[in-house]
């Protein structure tokens, strides 16, 4: 039997552009296009990429927080894209989401408690003393007091509020989190601490986690594989250190030629691509890189490359391989 958690099968979503009197579909935005991606039991994946590129339409999608127009999501064996309406707020106990933004995450007119306690008064799993100890053990467990519990949003800083975030993900037991981006917004030193608690907290509740960022330092520092998306599509995976060590697509080489090194002396060589990431609404022929790739072939310009096996898990979707 397969150890995959949770696995995408040739997902794709596209965004319908409207125009004119009757608001006629004319076009789509390309947002995830036939992308596939698996994640074992009690790892972390990460997925990263320049903003625009889809991860967290992709992510999204996962959740069926926005419906897929096409390809199958296994969690647990079980196809959540066929499941009902009824069946998938079931499904919902094990899957929960992080969002990027503390502040608008959370209701400013709810206090800490039912912000917190609101997952578990929808599901029936508490009410009365027994929802009020258990929002106190969800808040310790995130490193807040019990002084925080009848506390507005507005009283706490962008730490702290995410904290309360993640609190209210846990609250119904998930085995799985998508973290989208959740210490993008918090200051350096705020971000480390975060990073420190989403670690303990996977050991802790034995949680699984795709983490979607475009800071492929915080990437490598938590993730077990990461997935490299470009443009809709991913173009390069591997396990952390085997990507770092030993990237082969120019679009994951110049990610990490952009990582600042902390030391002055060492040398490396710069990946600079030219001009601008192309529109989602009508992306490239061929290889949707080939405008930026400094190794772009006629063949990249007119053929859609397949992703090669370069073993041990390490896959590139590229011509030149």
């Amino acid at each position: 039997m397969s150890n995959n958690l949770l696995e995408a099968v040739d997902l794709v979503k596209y965004f319908p552009i409207r125009g004119g009197v009757l608001s006629r579909i004319q076009d789509h935005v390309r947002a995830v296009d036939n992308v596939s991606m698996y994640i074992k039991k009690g790892e972390t994946v990460g997925l990263v990429g320049e903003s625009g590129c889809g991860k967290t339409t992709f992510g999204r999608t996962m959740l069926r927080l926005i419906e897929p127009m096409a390809g199958e999501v296994n969690f647990e064996g079980v196809d959540i894209t066929s499941l009902s309406p009824v069946e998938m707020r079931a499904m919902r106990r094990n899957m929960q989401i992080v969002f990027q933004d503390p502040v608008g995450a959370l209701n400013p007119r709810m206090t800490i408690k039912n912000i917190i306690g609101e997952p578990l008064k929808i599901h029936g799993l508490a009410k009365g003393g027994e929802l009020t100890e258990r929002v106190i053990e969800l808040m310790t467990s995130v490193g807040l007091k019990e002084e925080h519990l009848y506390r507005f949003p507005h009283e706490f800083s962008g730490g702290q509020r995410q904290r309360i975030g993640i609190a209210r993900s846990i609250a119904l037991n998930p085995s799985f989190l998508l973290l989208d981006e959740p210490t993008s917004a918090l200051d350096v030193s705020v971000q480390a601490q975060i990073l420190n608690l989403i670690q303990d907290l996977q050991k802790r509740l034995d949680l699984t986690y795709l983490f979607i960022s475009h800071n492929l330092a915080v990437i490598k520092y938590v993730s077990d594989r990461i997935y490299v998306m470009y443009l809709g599509k991913i173009v390069e995976s591997a396990e952390s250190e085997e990507l770092f060590k030993n990237p082969h697509h120019s679009y994951t080489k110049a990610l990490l030629s952009a990582i600042p090194i902390p030391d002055p002396d060492l040398k490396m060589d710069d990946v600079y691509l030219q001009g601008e990431v192309p529109s989602a609404i009508n992306p490239p022929k061929g290889c949707r890189f080939h405008p930026r790739c400094p190794n772009a072939t006629d063949k990249c310009k007119t053929e859609e490359p397949e992703l090669v096996d370069l073993g041990n898990e390490h896959y590139v979707l590229c011509h030149m391989i």
